[in-house]
């Protein structure tokens, strides 16, 4: 679902290559995999819709909205907004005042969606200079 989710993308790689990100992710290389804050979402028929995969990456200080993923057939319809607000809230239940995502350059409908659920647009400089998006969720 990820891979196909990206395919017409800036964002778009190889299925073992989304594999390998998919892995990296739940393994912790991307610092804690925060399962509490990372949801899926399915269709009545029970097919995958939607991922939003959350670590809490010291790196960045705060947690990271690793991944936001929607299929296809259903991009477009709020489902990955309602992911996103799901895992903001989430967070700030287990008490982390702000979340951050790194969005690749080109990818309009990330950012579009970020901002949507009120995150602003920072630079983030952990070693070297990243795009990120910072946002209070309290």
């Amino acid at each position: 679902m990820v891979h196909a989710a990206f395919s017409h993308t800036v964002d778009s790689a190889p299925l073992e290559s989304w594999r390998r990100k998919l892995l990296a992710i739940v393994g912790h290389q991307y610092g804690s995999f925060v399962s509490s804050a990372s949801f899926v979402a399915e269709v009545s028929s029970g097919q995958l819709a939607g991922t939003v995969l959350v670590t809490d990456f010291a790196r960045y200080q705060a947690p990271v909205i690793a991944l936001i993923a929607v299929s296809p057939g259903v991009q477009d319809k709020g489902v990955g907004f309602y992911l996103l607000r799901r895992s903001l809230q989430a967070l700030a239940i287990e008490g982390f005042p702000k979340c951050r995502a790194k969005i690749s350059p080109g990818n309009n409908a990330s950012l579009q969606l970020f901002r949507n659920a009120g995150f602003e647009l920072c630079r983030v400089e952990p070693k070297s200079s990243q795009q990120g998006h910072n946002r209070s969720t309290s």
